[in-house]
């Protein structure tokens, strides 16, 4: 894609928005470097991929009590963390 359409859609805003909810640094960093992908399989799987790590997480999560946006918090940590170590040790 080129520049003028992520300025129309104004996609800078979107990731600054989205990477306000990260919980580390890197995951900040990650969010702010995503560009958009076009072959529908791909955008397809990957759906399938976050649907069924989310519901895993929901499911073996051990924010079981308090708020939604606690349990959100709680799993955003959870996702940070295993972002984390896992680039440190590749």
């Amino acid at each position: 894609m080129n520049k003028k359409v992520y300025k129309t859609l104004e996609y800078n805003k979107i990731l600054t928005m989205l990477s306000s909810y990260a919980a580390c640094d890197e995951t900040k960093k990650r969010c702010l470097s995503l560009e958009p992908i076009t072959d529908l399989y791909e955008i397809r799987h990957l759906q399938t991929t976050t649907a069924d790590a989310l519901s895993r997480l929901y499911k073996d999560s051990i924010c079981v009590s308090g708020t939604q946006s606690q349990a959100k918090k709680c799993i955003s940590q959870h996702l940070c963390l295993k972002i984390c170590y896992s680039d440190k040790y590749r």
